[in-house]
């Protein structure tokens, strides 16, 4: 008998992703962790669906780090809740947030 495939949840993903684009090293040490218990850090219907959604965080990063501003807004904490800062609403990158809520709607990570 198989084990069954042990996933993270959605918003430990998410995260994960965001701390690993502010290059917190924590993020590395709870992967390790939870690699450790036999968890994949991956969305369960595409591997791929990952490394875009990286990709659009740190796009995301980047944009809030180059302005003091809205450097403090925690992505992460938006995208688990499905919003936008309302201060990015209208802004360059919110196409980014609104492409990150339809992958992660169309995956069954819990």
């Amino acid at each position: 008998m198989s084990n069954p495939l042990k996933l993270v949840t959605k918003k430990e993903l998410i995260e994960y992703i965001w701390n690993s684009c502010k290059y917190d090293d924590g993020a590395i040490e709870w992967a390790s962790g939870k690699l450790s218990d036999g968890y994949k850090i991956r969305l369960e219907e595409e591997h791929k669906n990952v490394a875009r959604i990286g990709m659009l965080m740190s796009h995301i990063s980047g944009h809030l780090t180059g302005d003091n501003t809205i450097r403090t807004i925690n992505a992460a904490e938006y995208i688990n809740r499905g919003e936008i800062p309302e201060v990015l609403v209208g802004s360059d990158i919110e196409k980014y947030f609104s492409e990150i809520f339809e992958s992660l709607n169309n995956v069954s990570n819990p």
